[in-house]
């Protein structure tokens, strides 16, 4: 899955032949490269805490990575808008519930709402108030302690509804990782 490479203990020779690490970048100049003048040491040097900073077992490592998962999923709208593109009156609010049912390999739940605001303030509507909210929690329950981290919120990219990050994939940033990624606040 996404981000799957950091939910597995680490390994510091996690790719073949890799047996240095930089101790400390002497040349931080980006035009001549971050690590011509570094200090360079071997790898089988480090003391296993340095190797295992975290020592608890990842996402993947607790519940697998192949899961037979029971979803039900349910959605209200409500929709005012005077026109699909460009809006400059109305309202839009959207509420998302994703449950997966007591028995799937991942337990787990996902509440989101978005709104859309917008109050014209000229007569002709050529000056507007725009407000836009998406909100998200997610969590495990039952036997799955966490939410997936393949389902954790994500920014990025231009998504229909709200301008999210531009020059970013869609939905590329945020903690792929198990730390983090249950909340969504925009």
């Amino acid at each position: 899955g996404f981000g799957s490479v950091q939910e597995i203990i680490a390994s510091p020779f996690l790719f073949e032949g890799i047996d240095k690490y930089v101790i400390e970048p002497a040349n931080a100049n980006p035009f001549d490269g971050p690590v011509r003048d570094s200090v360079i040491g071997n790898v089988t040097d480090l003391e296993d805490e340095f190797l295992n900073m975290n020592p608890d077992p990842g996402f993947v490592d607790r519940y697998g990575d192949t899961f037979d998962n029971f979803t039900i999923t349910g959605n209200w709208s409500h929709y005012t808008l005077n026109r699909g593109q460009l809006a400059n009156d109305g309202m839009l609010h959207q509420i998302g519930l994703e449950v997966t049912l007591p028995g799937s390999d991942l337990e787990y739940a996902r509440l989101n709402y978005s709104n859309q605001i917008y109050w014209p303030i000229t007569s002709d509507r050529e000056w507007v108030v725009a407000l836009r909210t998406n909100l998200g929690y997610g969590l495990g329950y039952g036997s799955t302690e966490e939410l997936p981290f393949f389902n954790n919120f994500f920014a990025g990219g231009l998504i229909s509804g709200g301008g999210q990050i531009r020059g970013f994939d869609e939905n590329s940033l945020g903690p792929s990782s198990t730390a983090g990624g249950r909340y969504l606040t925009e």
